[in-house]
């Protein structure tokens, strides 16, 4: 049985998760497919996963025009990976525990600037929010260690190399028969670096047989897609940069609009201080084992040092806003969670890890 085998035997939702999906979306660059329908996880016609309140099926935007909202944003917490079914979700759960309206406002895999463009796309087709209630921060944490792409002013996104690709291949419909077919062999190892439309015969040769260096940087190249950043020290100040520009917009805008916002700094499993259960300690060791840079870079990247830093910068981005911030591994990390089975891996949570952190949100925000 393989490694994966192993994981879906023990977390079978978590084998829809896995092949559930994107949608590319203009500004986002990517969300969740419209209309998805499993037993596990399912979308609208706009891709937001849908929640419940009791027998109701809730969407985005709310069926009725008096109705008033709060909503759940973040990335895949927020979103419900690990969750068994929609009603296992952070939104339905506080559906079920509140009188309020509460919505699913997560972003697979999305950056604190994708959580916020969303909403600004959809937000006038809401008639009144009530609250806003952010459940993030690993995704932006962990970009700048698994992204070779990184701009000051931008940050970066998941599946940036992706794109590019696509884009570059988009631009090039009147290639020759022969430099498409040197743009196929050629690309995987020099990259898009190289403009294969127009670069002359005698610059393509020299890239290809330029001497010792040339093959080092082409071998880096082709290497880009599975290595570490190294530079990801260098980055630290820019992603800062980027997490107090989106917050700043999110106050300015929640002020605007008369809505309550709060900050919740997700859980991970390496900063919640308890005793980890049997079945997570199992999960860990068998995600430990594949090869893959984004289970890497959660367990060597993101010890207790990391942790004490990034909770600490961006306790002071939100105090600085005047937005309330919460830290969800503080309150995590008390004796009476040891050995509970709270999640499928070192982000993503068990329905009772969503049960746990629900009842933390609806504590602190939802009175």
């Amino acid at each position: 049985m393989s490694s994966m085998e192993k994981r879906y035997e023990i977390v079978p939702q978590m084998r829809e998760y896995d092949r559930m999906g994107v949608e590319w979306m203009p500004y986002l660059m990517f969300f969740h497919p419209p209309g998805y329908v499993s037993p596990v996880v399912n979308t609208d016609e706009r891709g937001f996963r849908v929640s419940y309140k009791g027998e109701e099926k809730i969407t985005t935007p709310l069926q009725s025009a008096d109705s008033s909202a709060n909503l759940i944003v973040g990335g895949s917490v927020a979103f419900g990976i690990g969750a068994t079914n929609d009603r296992k979700t952070l939104p339905s759960i506080l559906n079920t525990e509140t009188e309020d309206v509460w919505l699913n406002f997560g972003g697979r895999a999305f950056s604190s600037t994708q959580e916020y463009l969303l909403f600004l796309f959809y937000h006038c087709q809401l008639s009144k929010i009530k609250r806003i209630v952010i459940v993030s921060g690993m995704n932006s944490l962990s970009i700048i260690y698994l992204s070779q792409n990184y701009t000051k002013e931008i940050g970066s996104f998941f599946n940036w190399n992706l794109f590019e690709r696509a884009m570059q291949e988009a631009c090039e419909p009147q290639l020759s028969l022969k430099r498409k077919i040197l743009g196929t062999i050629l690309r995987p190892v020099l990259g898009n670096r190289i403009d294969y439309a127009s670069i002359p015969k005698g610059q393509l040769l020299a890239s290809v047989f330029g001497g010792r260096q040339m093959d080092e940087r082409a071998c880096e190249n082709a290497k880009q897609l599975n290595r570490i950043s190294e530079n990801y020290g260098e980055k630290k100040d820019d992603l800062l940069q980027v997490m107090n520009r989106d917050i700043l917009h999110w106050k300015l805008i929640a002020d605007k609009l008369g809505i309550e916002l709060y900050y919740f700094l997700q859980p991970l499993a390496n900063w919640v201080q308890r005793k980890n259960s049997p079945e997570e300690n199992t999960l860990f060791s068998i995600l430990d084992s594949l090869e893959s840079n984004v289970w890497n870079v959660l367990r060597d990247y993101m010890g207790l040092d990391q942790y004490e830093w990034f909770r600490g910068k961006l306790g002071e981005i939100c105090a600085s806003h005047s937005v309330p911030f919460f830290d969800l591994n503080e309150a995590l990390s008390d004796r009476v969670f040891d050995e509970k089975w709270l999640f499928v891996d070192r982000v993503h949570l068990t329905d009772e890890g969503n049960q746990v952190v629900a009842n933390m949100i609806k504590e602190k925000v939802a009175q």
